[in-house]
């Protein structure tokens, strides 16, 4: 069951989910890795440092269209794999695959998700998408607007 604030945000407990709905891709942190939402970019920046945001950790509300970077570590110490997975959280909860990137030791990793953070970040999702018209209606009248 989704759940949702009188905002329209949606309550994210398990980005593994997230993720894994996303495109099937394995989501590992066991190794280390992050989850972050992206708000902007400071391009003066060419690593993570680019991607402005806020770390999450644990259940979260997010709102519909908000982006996502996901950095997952594996591989051995001599030979690390990092994947990140740009995602877009649709007004039904699931999340939306916008970019993948498999990446080994390189500093200007981030740069190549600039042109989809640009692209997504001037498209917000209405945040009314993923309700229904009776839930929306109902809302309208508790409110005391119709």
């Amino acid at each position: 069951m989704l759940q949702r604030n009188e905002k329209g945000q949606i309550l994210v407990s398990d980005f593994s989910k997230l993720i894994k709905n996303t495109n099937g891709s394995e989501f590992n942190h066991r190794s280390g890795g992050w989850i972050k939402t992206i708000t902007g970019l400071n391009k003066a920046q060419t690593n993570g440092f680019s991607l402005q945001g806020e770390f999450l950790n644990g259940p979260a509300w997010i709102a519909p269209g908000t982006l996502i970077l996901d950095c997952s570590k594996a591989g051995s110490r001599n030979y690390p794999v990092t994947t990140y997975h740009l995602i877009k959280v649709g007004g039904d909860g699931t999340g939306i695959l916008l970019q993948i990137e498999e990446i080994r030791r390189a500093r200007d990793w981030a740069v190549r998700f600039w042109e989809k953070i640009e692209e997504n970040l001037n498209q917000k999702e209405n945040p009314l998408a993923g309700f229904s018209n009776d839930e929306i209606l109902m809302e309208a009248q508790r409110r005391g607007l119709i």
